[in-house]
C-alpha cells in the first residue's frame, strides 16, 4: 500500500521498531504531553485495516525527540478503528490516555449553539466563526471545524492534568497536533527550540511555518506548561461577544482592520494566542497534511506536502536543527507584488492586513516569508556533505527568484552582475526553483501561451524558501558584492510591481 511518494512510508515501516506488548516501566519522567485530536476517517488507511505509519511517524519523529508521552481525544465512526490502529494504542507504554466518539456533527451544532448564546446580546463578530459561504445567521451556518480542535484541546488537557496527579509529577511541555498530520523527519529538540525563545519574558507557543492564511498555522502548537491551560482554553475568547469584543478592539488598537466576516481559523487562531500574551514563534516544517481522496501526489495542500519533503530529505542526508542566524541562510522568495505596506512590522506580527491577501493578481501564500527576514526561528542546516553536492552542481538561477523587501541581500539580476564582474550566488529553492517550476506544477502549453509570465512566477506569493549556497559555504565576499547592488535590486524590484499582474493562477 504505497500510497505515499517516492515509497516514503513503505520505507518508513522497514524503520519503525515494533511496539513491545509489555510496557515497561519508564526510566525517566517525560518531558511533553503530546495531544493529538481530529476525525480518524480524515486520515488515508487508519479506518481500512492499514498504514497506520502516521500514526507510527508521530511516535517516532515527535515523541521520541520530545521525551513524550501521547494523549488521543479523536473523532471515530463506530466499528471502522483498524485492528492495527487498536494495537498500538493498546500495547505502546507512551499512550497514557485515549477517547474517542462518533459525535462530529452534534459536537459542531453544540459549539454552534454555544456561541449563538455567547453572543445573544450582540452578533457582530458571530460570522467571522463561521464558515464562509454560511455565514447567514438565519441559515444556522456550521463553525470552523477548528473549534472543535479547540475544544478537544481542552478536553486533553484535562486528561494531562489527571495523569500528572496520579503520577505527582508535571510536564514541561504540552503539545496540541492533528491525527491528520504526516511527520517526515525528526522534530526539532527542545533544547534548539528554547536557545530561540523569547527575550521578553512572555510565554512561547511553537507553530509551523506555511499554510498561515493571514494567521498561524493550525496544525501543530507547543508551548511550555505554564502557556498550556491558555492554548487549550482558547475556545473561551470567542465563545462570547464581551470577550471577542475585547480582542477585536485589541487588534484594531494596533492598526488593523477587524471585518465582521468569516475570517479563516489560522486568523483566529493568530489574534487569539497574541491577545493571551503569548510570544510567536516559527519553524520550519517537515510535516504535511494528508486528506483521503486526494486525487494527485501533491495532495490538496501541494506546497505544503513538496516542501517538507524536501526539508525532510535534508534531515534524513544528515542535516541539523539550529537556531536560525540573524543574517539567515534560508530566505522567503517568489513574492513579487506584495507592497511595502504589507510588510510593515506591526500589521505582519498579526498576520497582515486582509487586503494584503484578497488583492487582484496572484494567489498569497505567506507574507512571513515575504516580508520578515527570519521567517523562522528555528531551521535545518544541511550536512556538509550535501552543502559539497551543491556546490559542485548548483548554478545561478536562471530567472529573478524575486525576494522580499525583508531581504538585505538581493541576488537577483544575473545581467547586472555579469557586467559588473561579480560572482553570481548559488541558490537551493523548496519546493522548486525556477528550472523545475514547470515539471512540477505541470504548467500547461495553452496556460503558458495565455500569460507573459514564466511558470516560476505563476507560483503562489511567498510559496518558496531559497538557501543561499555562499552563504553556507562562508562564502561573505559574494553575499557583500550583492549588499552594494542592494539599491540597484529594490529599483528593479519596484519596476516589476508596475507589470500588468492581472493573469490569476488557477
Amino acid at each position: 500500500a504505497c500510497a505515499w511518494p517516492a515509497g516514503m512510508w513503505c520505507l518508513l515501516v522497514l524503520l519503525l521498531p515494533a511496539a513491545p506488548a509489555i510496557r515497561p516501566a519508564a526510566a525517566s519522567p517525560a518531558k511533553t504531553a503530546i495531544c493529538t485530536c481530529g476525525r480518524g476517517t480524515d486520515v488515508p488507511g487508519l479506518d481500512m485495516g492499514y498504514n497506520i505509519e502516521p500514526i507510527l511517524a508521530l511516535d517516532k519523529f515527535v515523541r521520541e525527540p520530545l521525551n513524550g508521552d501521547l494523549f488521543f481525544v479523536l473523532t471515530w465512526k463506530k466499528g471502522t478503528i483498524s485492528q492495527a490502529m487498536l494495537k498500538f494504542l493498546r500495547t505502546s507504554p507512551h499512550v497514557k490516555s485515549l477517547h474517542w466518539d462518533d459525535v462530529t456533527t452534534a459536537k459542531l451544532d453544540l459549539i454552534l449553539e454555544t456561541l449563538e448564546m455567547g453572543h445573544a446580546e450582540n452578533r457582530t463578530w458571530l460570522p467571522t466563526l463561521l464558515l464562509p459561504g454560511s455565514g447567514s445567521l438565519d441559515g444556522h451556518g456550521k463553525p470552523y471545524k477548528f473549534l472543535l480542535l479547540t475544544v478537544q484541546w481542552h478536553r486533553c488537557l484535562e486528561n494531562v492534568k489527571t495523569v500528572e496527579k496520579s503520577q505527582r509529577f508535571r510536564y514541561s511541555y504540552v503539545a496540541f497536533t492533528r491525527l491528520d498530520l504526516v511527520w517526515m523527519a525528526g522534530h526539532p529538540p527542545l533544547s534548539v527550540l528554547e536557545a530561540a525563545g523569547c527575550q521578553s519574558g512572555a510565554t512561547p507557543v511553537w507553530g509551523l511555518d506555511g499554510e498561515e492564511y493571514g494567521g498561524l498555522n493550525d496544525r501543530y502548537l507547543l508551548t511550555e506548561r505554564r502557556g498550556a491551560e491558555n492554548v487549550a482554553g482558547i475556545f473561551g475568547v470567542f465563545k462570547t461577544f464581551k470577550v471577542m469584543n475585547e480582542l477585536q478592539l485589541f487588534i484594531q488598537r494596533h492598526g488593523l482592520d477587524t471585518p465582521s466576516k468569516p475570517l479563516g481559523a489560522e486568523r483566529l487562531l493568530l489574534h487569539g494566542l497574541i491577545f493571551a500574551g503569548f510570544c510567536i514563534r516559527r519553524m520550519t516544517s517537515v510535516a504535511a497534511v494528508a486528506h483521503q481522496k486526494e486525487h494527485h501526489m501533491g495532495g490538496t495542500y501541494m506546497y505544503e506536502r513538496l516542501t517538507a519533503l524536501r526539508f525532510s530529505r535534508l534531515w534524513g542526508y544528515g542535516g541539523h536543527w539550529e537556531v536560525n542566524p540573524e543574517e539567515p541562510y534560508l530566505v522567503g522568495a517568489r513574492c513579487r507584488g506584495i507592497s511595502r505596506e504589507c510588510c510593515s512590522a506591526a500589521s505582519v506580527h498579526f498576520g497582515g492586513h486582509m487586503r494584503c491577501w484578497e488583492y487582484t493578481g496572484q494567489h498569497v501564500y505567506s507574507l512571513q516569508r515575504c516580508c520578515r527576514k527570519r521567517h523562522v526561528d528555528v531551521t535545518l542546516r544541511p550536512s556538509n556533505d550535501t552543502l559539497m553536492l551543491w556546490s559542485r552542481t548548483i548554478l545561478p538561477p536562471s530567472e529573478p527568484l524575486e525576494f522580499g523587501e525583508a531581504v538585505a541581500s538581493v541576488d537577483d539580476i544575473a545581467g547586472s552582475v555579469s557586467a559588473a564582474g561579480l560572482q553570481a550566488p548559488r541558490w537551493v529553492c523548496f519546493p522548486t526553483g525556477p528550472e523545475e517550476a514547470s515539471w512540477v506544477f505541470k504548467v500547461s502549453e495553452f496556460g503558458l501561451q495565455q500569460s507573459s509570465r514564466s511558470p516560476y512566477s505563476l507560483m503562489s506569493a511567498g510559496a518558496v524558501q531559497c538557501y543561499s549556497v555562499d552563504r553556507l559555504l562562508g562564502k561573505t565576499a559574494v553575499a557583500s558584492a550583492w549588499l552594494a547592488k542592494q539599491s540597484v535590486g529594490r529599483a528593479t524590484q519596484t519596476e516589476r510591481r508596475d507589470v500588468d499582474t492581472t493573469h490569476r493562477t488557477k
